[in-house]
């Protein structure tokens, strides 16, 4: 069970740092700038919005706009659960890219 989710969490950060460095790459070729620092800010960026989300929105429970103001949901434990079990995968995940773009930074490639 531990190696299906670390398998999920390379999975996913995969996926969130390859669009991050994707889009990275794009501007930076559109602006002729150097590949491995926009590499890194893209993980910086990426990583640094995915670890905002929980901390604007995992604290709290979801909320609904009713006819007169606001309604809270009202959540059972299993939903509770799986609400900040979504925020901490949000915060790992963002984690992980932002030492990615260290470990980019720290190795000091030169630019192709």
């Amino acid at each position: 069970m531990l190696l299906a989710g670390l398998a999920r969490l390379a999975l996913y950060a995969g996926i969130a740092a390859a669009v991050a460095i994707g889009l990275a790459l794009a501007i930076a070729l559109w602006r002729d700038s150097d590949l491995w620092r926009a590499a890194a800010l893209g993980l910086y960026l990426g990583g640094g919005l995915l670890v905002a989300v929980p901390v604007l929105f995992g604290a709290r429970s979801p909320m609904t706009v009713a006819e007169i103001g606001y309604e809270k949901f009202d959540l059972g434990p299993e939903a509770r659960k799986a609400w900040y079990a979504q925020s901490a995968a949000y915060l790992v995940i963002g984690l992980v890219l932002i030492c990615a773009g260290v470990l980019i930074e720290v190795a000091g490639l030169p630019s192709p």
